[in-house]
């Protein structure tokens, strides 16, 4: 009796190992496909990130390249468009060299001329004359004005693409100074000093104008005026000059930095 219950429990104790051994067997092979699966499924997302990534740098140069090819065809037209302007202006200079006239000069009519600016000369040295005796023996004194051109920020756009190419024109008088043009630019750097002559008596009054280098006749794009009147000896201003029309019906944008110094000549 006692041997068959000692056989039964280990047959039970074999039932029950081969059931914990089968048991394990299944957790393993469960546990296995699971891991199985989730390493495939971060492949795929890795695989779709990575296809995603390499259709956005795609999309991203056929932009780039797109771009580029517009830009090359907005520049070509334009160039063509200068070379049209050019053409045209040739003919017209060939048409106005065919249409010049030829003068038959009187020599009678000549000398009568010259005589008459002769006249005039002598009526202007006399006329000083006068003004120097009425004026007295003072002499008239010269002052120095000292100008940097700085910059320009927000001028107006004078080609297809919104560019301009901006030089600055100093006039005072009989003086004239002009800075370097900057290319393609409607915020242009020009950094750049001058010295005018100032008549102590009769200050002036200094323009400052802005132009486009433009094949065959430059274009303004506006002026400011600064009067000298008040201005004292020794007295330096910097500011932003904004650009006016300089002539009824013309068109002005933008702004001039400028830095004036006044000081005496010697």
């Amino acid at each position: 009796m006692r041997m068959e219950l000692e056989r039964q429990r280990k047959l039970e104790e074999d039932m029950n190992n081969m059931k914990l051994n089968q048991f394990k067997e299944e957790q393993r092979t469960r546990i296995e496909r699971e891991m199985k699966e989730q390493m495939d499924r971060e492949a795929l997302e890795r695989y779709r990130a990575e296809e995603q990534r390499v259709q956005n740098e795609q999309r991203d140069r056929e932009n780039q390249l797109i771009g580029k090819v517009t830009e090359l065809r907005e520049i070509s037209r334009a160039l063509l468009n200068q070379h049209g302007q050019l053409m045209r202006q040739k003919e017209d200079l060939e048409n106005e060299s065919k249409n010049i006239p030829t003068f038959e000069y009187d020599a009678q009519a000549m000398m009568s001329y010259l005589r008459g600016l002769q006249e005039q000369a002598e009526r202007l040295r006399q006329e000083n004359t006068r003004l120097k005796l009425e004026l007295g023996p003072e002499e008239t004194k010269f002052l120095k004005l000292r100008v940097m051109v700085k910059e320009g920020r927000a001028m107006r756009a004078m080609d297809i693409l919104g560019k301009c190419d901006p030089y600055v024109k100093l006039t005072l008088e009989s003086q004239e100074y002009k800075t370097h043009t900057k290319r393609r630019t409607q915020h242009p750097q020009w950094n750049q000093e001058f010295e005018l002559f100032v008549n102590e008596h009769r200050p002036g009054v200094l323009e400052i104008s802005c132009w486009h280098d433009s094949i065959g006749k430059d274009e303004c794009m506006g002026h400011a005026l600064f009067s000298l009147e008040g201005f004292s000896v020794g007295s330096t201003t910097s500011r932003w000059f904004n650009l006016t029309p300089r002539t009824s019906g013309g068109k002005a944008g933008g702004e001039i930095n400028v830095t004036l110094t006044l000081y005496p000549s010697n």
